[in-house]
């Protein structure tokens, strides 16, 4: 009965009265080695980013961006106004001032980009690329698409996509389907404390132009932002209003307010 009752009893360490039940603590080393390699690897991965976070959506593309092409190279702006991809890769030290270009919403599906020399990229009808205009047109209007990966591919006005391939200048000649076509997107905009802040005024911009009911007060509020008030007066324009109704229903509302502009030569982009 003895030897049955043992049996019966389970058998634990003496405690005393009035100690704590120590817990028992599982090893954790492997893990933790495993996540401090993965962290390293990914430190060493985006070395050259720093700053900069990976855009995967329309309302985030805004402000001073890096643009990595296909091959892991970015792409980047000359002083004669070719665009090209760079010889430096992620691993390389910080990036270069003609590396970095700026993202400005136009409308609900457009976009500028902006060199570092302060020039629009634009796409003539041929297919050429380059970045020397002054002022924002039709042709310095892309149309950004991203997949379901996140990466991005920009529509030309000529409804081709944007190439660029190692040794070679842009063009925007090629398909969706084609290589040297889709790029990484890393954007410098402080996303913790202006995340709110940026998507109201992604809102604002996308709204702007596309759901305006009064085209007078639309181009009195683009005239009121953009003129160089040399003698304090605001000067309007006092063509037709018929066609700004026409680019609205294309969606070249922007480039059509810019043309208007250059006409009354009180522009400080249009001087």
């Amino acid at each position: 009965m003895s030897d049955d009752y043992a049996a019966m009893v389970k058998s634990s360490s003496l405690r005393f009265k009035g100690e704590k039940k120590k817990k028992k603590h599982k090893k954790k080393h492997k893990k933790g080695k495993r996540s401090h390699e993965e962290s390293s690897s990914k430190g060493k991965l985006h070395k050259r980013h720093r700053v900069y976070w990976p855009v995967s959506d329309f309302v985030d593309l805004t402000g001073n961006v890096l643009v990595e092409s296909e091959s892991g190279r970015y792409l980047i702006a000359l002083d004669d106004g070719s665009v090209t991809v760079s010889e430096t890769t992620k691993d390389s030290d910080e990036p270069d001032v003609q590396e970095i270009f700026t993202f400005i919403r136009i409308s609900e599906h457009r976009v500028a980009l902006k060199t570092a020399f302060n020039r629009f990229v634009s796409c003539e009808d041929d297919g050429r690329v380059e970045g020397r205009q002054e002022a924002i047109g039709v042709k310095e209007m892309w149309e950004p698409i991203f997949d379901d990966g996140g990466k991005l591919s920009l529509r030309g006005h000529n409804k081709k996509i944007l190439k660029v391939a190692v040794g070679e200048r842009a063009c925007c000649d090629a398909a969706l389907t084609d290589a040297d076509v889709n790029f990484n997107v890393f954007s410098s905009v402080d996303k913790t404390e202006k995340k709110e802040e940026e998507k109201e005024k992604a809102n604002e911009e996308r709204n702007a132009y596309a759901f305006a009911s009064n085209l007078s007060q639309v181009e009195h509020s683009f005239t009121k932002r953009y003129q160089s008030w040399q003698d304090g007066k605001l000067r309007m324009s006092k063509e037709d209003k018929k066609e700004l109704k026409r680019a609205k229903q294309t969606g070249q509302l922007h480039g059509s307010l810019l043309n208007r502009r250059v006409k009354m030569k009180s522009d400080r982009y249009c001087m």
